[in-house]
């Protein structure tokens, strides 16, 4: 204890940062002003009201009452035995006095003493939207009576005060613990959809709505909103008690003689097991056809049927049929990586080379892709039906081997085609035809300049026809 303030020489002391306060302090977190301890005093000393209190001037750090921030301007009790603090400050007061000022002490555990904290706090929680209830449902009724068009009403009639309006009705305890629970139970009989519909307004503010599968007045399905200061969780909580409270209200809450909707089951025999989304045409990777498959075995539309040795082979037969047939393809479309030339005569024209190259046709490489993926996964197929052939296979049977399929190579078909790729002859004079040797000298460098540009393009082109070959292997 540092030291002591005695309080008894006036009614109120004064804490702050200036020095005509009564207490001085220089936290810089102290306002100039901050907070009064004052005494209120009474005729009886049996009083309760007589004692200290403390009063926080608006501070922009608060006043702190046994480490709980007071609200300003708000006298607060304060008993002997208090820890007062100002703003940051880790300095603390204590009130001493006589012992007949302290607080007395709850006979509670610290556990009852939560428990009872929350429940006052959810009956407060009760009565606050009980009240707010009662204020929609006037301003409601208000909407309702519309215009009288100057007649007037011609009886007021008197409101029954026989039931108290603001008690509690026997199925609100129902629903109050938990309202979001009720709520999906109650459209699940329904066989309706639960779909939230939160929208945030502004900063930590959040509204929330339910289309509730009901009619109001004026014939429009009713609306169940929630506006929450807060988290988006409470807002969902507040709008669904909403609801529970205007089923409730309706009569549809809680009804006896309730029958069950069971939720609409979709009938996929009738679209053939295809999903309403699904289109086959333009799918190239059977997902749509093996998710049907899968449709159909669920709902034993598909007789499982069991393989033997013989069906084995007869599908290993087929697969290898179909193997050698997209084999037979790819080899007739790597022919086109080299046209074959025509018939050449004696002399080697540069006319019928140059016409050579003008008639050259492309090979389509999205066919020979889609070609090599197709081999590709017919082999991984064929690998294992031919394991799977082996162990079912009789003992007095051979092995089945891996098939050999007879094709010639890229490259062998290429050179078939035209032998001359390999054997190109040398960028000299003798291979001028004689048409050109007859030219005068005069002109004869550039004749042989001519030549040898054409025979780079000759030789450009063949590299070409072999990384075409490549590529295709």
């Amino acid at each position: 204890m540092l030291s002591t303030i005695q309080l008894e020489s006036r009614s109120f002391h004064c804490f702050g940062r200036l020095n005509n306060c009564h207490v001085t302090m220089a936290h810089p977190t102290i306002s100039r002003f901050h907070a009064v301890l004052q005494y209120r005093s009474t005729f009886s000393t049996s009083d309760e009201n007589r004692g200290f209190y403390l009063y926080d001037l608006d501070s922009t750090h608060g006043t702190f009452l046994n480490r709980l921030r007071i609200k300003p301007k708000t006298y607060v009790k304060v008993h002997v035995g208090h820890l007062i603090s100002f703003g940051g400050s880790t300095r603390m007061y204590l009130l001493q006095g006589p012992a007949d000022d302290e607080d007395k002490e709850s006979e509670l555990t610290v556990t009852e003493l939560k428990a009872k904290r929350q429940a006052e706090l959810k009956q407060r929680e009760r009565e606050q939207e009980l009240q707010r209830l009662k204020k929609e449902e006037e301003e409601r009724k208000k909407m309702e009576q519309g215009v009288d068009w100057g007649m007037g009403e011609d009886a007021n009639e008197e409101e029954d005060t026989k039931e108290n309006p603001f008690a509690p009705k026997e199925n609100e305890q129902l629903y109050l613990d938990d309202p979001k629970k009720t709520l999906k139970g109650w459209f699940e009989r329904e066989g309706q959809e639960l779909e939230y519909d939160v929208s945030e307004k502004g900063f930590g503010t959040f509204t929330c709505r339910i289309e509730l599968p009901i009619a109001n007045i004026t014939g429009r399905p009713q609306i169940a909103e929630a506006t929450i200061s807060g988290k988006k969780k409470e807002a969902i909580a507040h709008c669904a008690l909403e609801a529970c409270k205007i089923l409730d209200m309706y009569g549809l809450l809680r009804q006896s003689t309730h029958e069950s909707r069971k939720r609409k089951e979709k009938n996929w025999e009738e679209e053939d097991f295809y999903d309403s989304d699904d289109d086959n045409f333009l799918d190239r990777t059977g997902d749509i056809d093996a998710k049907r498959k899968k449709r159909m075995k669920k709902f034993g539309k598909t007789a499982e049927t069991v393989d033997t040795y013989e069906t084995l082979m007869e599908k290993h037969k087929l697969l290898i049929a179909d193997l050698k047939h997209n084999e037979n393809k790819l080899n007739r479309l790597n022919k086109n990586v080299t046209k074959e030339y025509g018939e050449t005569n004696d002399e080697d024209s540069l006319e019928s080379y140059m016409s050579d190259l003008r008639n050259y046709k492309t090979v389509d490489k999205i066919e020979i892709k889609r070609l090599k993926i197709k081999i590709n996964e017919l082999q991984i197929e064929e690998e294992k039906l031919r394991k799977i052939i082996n162990i079912v296979r009789p003992t007095t049977l051979p092995e089945l081997t891996k098939p050999q399929i007879e094709h010639t190579s890229k490259v062998e078909e290429a050179v078939k085609v035209n032998p001359k790729i390999n054997n190109v002859p040398s960028p000299t004079t003798s291979t001028i035809p004689k048409e050109v040797k007859k030219i005068d000298t005069k002109i004869k460098p550039n004749v042989e300049e001519k030549v040898e540009v054409i025979n780079k393009e000759k030789v450009e082109v063949i590299n070409k026809e072999k990384s075409n070959i490549n590529e295709a292997e």
